[in-house]
């Protein structure tokens, strides 16, 4: 009969904890998407608008059907549902089983920031049947769409994996010439 080493436990020891941490970070990221969108929903009229920084920022309460953007807020066929629904899940799906693998902060991160910005928007469009988007950003006459914080997460953790991305063929670059 194998014993399993004192080691062994160690490693996966360490491996639940950081697992665990992982999921906690995703459940509270979650969570502050979801509180946010409950807030507004809750205390906000459809379409009304709290100006907070005049001709910048505006807390603006709107209804998304669509994907990013809106795109495919209007159209009913296959691809809205295939956009809305069955992408986040395989996205969802593929960075969960690939954490496991990722031992750079930063990619783990940016990993988290996506995973909990597209459960967010999911649990929003499954629950209501649309996202409540609110963040409103805007300069004299230009409006940038408004977003909501799951948007935020998941822009950021792009963001991260490209600069990650851009440092490691940085970095490969100068290996190659030495």
């Amino acid at each position: 009969m194998k014993y399993v080493s004192e080691k062994n436990c160690n490693v996966l020891s360490r491996y639940f904890v950081s697992l665990l941490f992982t999921f906690s970070v995703i459940f509270v990221f979650v969570g502050c998407d979801i509180g946010t969108k409950t807030t507004i929903n809750t205390h906000m009229n459809l379409n009304d608008t709290i100006e907070v920084i005049p001709n910048f920022f505006s807390i603006t309460h709107i209804k998304n059907p669509g994907v990013a953007f809106g795109m495919f807020a209007h159209s009913e066929n296959i691809l809205r549902y295939f956009f809305i629904f069955f992408v986040p899940f395989i996205v969802i799906t593929f960075l969960v089983y690939n954490l496991k693998n990722i031992k750079n902060k930063m990619e783990r991160l940016s990993y988290i920031l996506i995973i909990s910005g597209a459960i967010g928007n999911l649990v929003d469009r499954i629950s209501n049947g649309h996202v409540t988007d609110f963040l409103d950003f805007h300069f004299k006459t230009f409006y940038w769409p408004v977003f909501n914080l799951a948007d935020v997460f998941i822009v950021l953790g792009v963001g991260f994996l490209f600069f990650i991305s851009l440092r490691t063929n940085s970095n490969r670059g100068k290996l190659l010439k030495t």
